[in-house]
């Protein structure tokens, strides 16, 4: 019998408590193509992509008792298809922050002909693809983010409530088919993360200080993280809202959020406050507490949310 090893301490912070199987669902086929594509980039042979086709892609992620699970096992060899997985799979389980550390083994080869005339001169290419990537990694994330940007920006300007069935079916599987190969960059960025701080921590624990490098990077760090902009953003429409008497008032009075709502886009439509509120849910009008559950309502869906904050 096969043992499996299922952690979610990562996981949680994505898919918090219960979740449907209409998520797990889009959630394991973006796993299972996302990191296929990333596999090819990193170097890995077409030939062990079509090998781990049925049994480690799809079940990188398992759902059990309504509730989302890494299958670890599954995610240490995903690593150990790469170089260096004698320390790149302790650098894995501290970003997927699991509880405790297991002892699997990657499969080694022996005799002279499988080491040095086979497995030798694919590891030298896969480091060879490895280092193009990190070294262009920089470039690769820019035009992601602006080609992810403009698309973004198309799919804000359709009334997807107006469409038919069949026509979401088809522009979802447009996107699918357009992104679900591009997202293998932020993957390889996690990669390039997780090997660099992995390797700086460990120098910096046997040489500086065993508390490790990372409390020192998060005081170091004078950058703000991205993720907090949407909260500095509902500070500054809050800050708009007390400065004027007007938008205020409606505010203080007993008014529920959908009645606020309603009165901001008939009494002030043209109000820059109201505008700011539109602007905002264009730009972050996705995110929400368990934003990734397709069952969750967005703020976009729901601007009363937004106005309830």
């Amino acid at each position: 019998m096969t043992q499996k090893i299922y952690d979610n301490s990562n996981l949680a912070e994505s898919y918090a408590g219960t979740t449907t199987p209409l998520t797990f669902s889009f959630a394991t086929k973006m796993y299972e193509g996302v990191y296929q594509h990333f596999c090819l980039m990193m170097g890995v042979s077409e030939k062990i992509i079509i090998a781990n086709k049925k049994t480690m892609f799809p079940h990188m992620v398992e759902f059990i008792g309504f509730r989302m699970y890494y299958d670890l096992l599954n995610w240490y060899k995903l690593v150990s298809l790469l170089p260096g997985y004698k320390w790149n799979h302790e650098f894995l389980e501290q970003m997927l922050g699991v509880q405790k550390t297991h002892n699997f083994k990657k499969e080694l080869k022996n005799g002279f002909v499988s080491k040095y005339l086979i497995d030798l001169p694919v590891l030298l290419f896969q480091v060879g693809k490895i280092t193009f990537a990190f070294i262009f990694m920089g470039r690769s994330i820019r035009k992601f983010n602006q080609h992810f940007d403009k698309k973004y920006e198309e799919i804000n300007k359709i009334e997807l409530d107006e469409l038919s069935p069949d026509k979401l079916r088809s522009l979802y599987h447009k996107l699918v088919h357009e992104f679900i190969g591009r997202f293998r960059v932020p993957i390889a960025n996690d990669l390039a993360v997780m090997i660099s701080s992995g390797m700086a921590d460990k120098y910096y624990q046997k040489h500086i200080g065993k508390n490790g490098i990372y409390p020192f990077l998060r005081l170091s760090s004078h950058k703000s993280l991205t993720s907090l902009d949407p909260g500095f953003e509902i500070q500054s429409l809050a800050k708009k809202i007390t400065k004027d008497t007007g938008v205020s008032s409606l505010f203080k009075k007993n008014n529920s959020s959908e009645k606020i709502w309603e009165l901001l886009k008939k009494d002030f439509n043209t109000h820059p406050l109201t505008t700011a509120i539109q602007n905002y849910l264009k730009k972050y009008g996705g995110r929400a507490p368990d934003e990734l559950k397709l069952e969750s309502e967005s703020l976009k869906e729901s601007p009363e949310k937004l106005i309830a904050i």
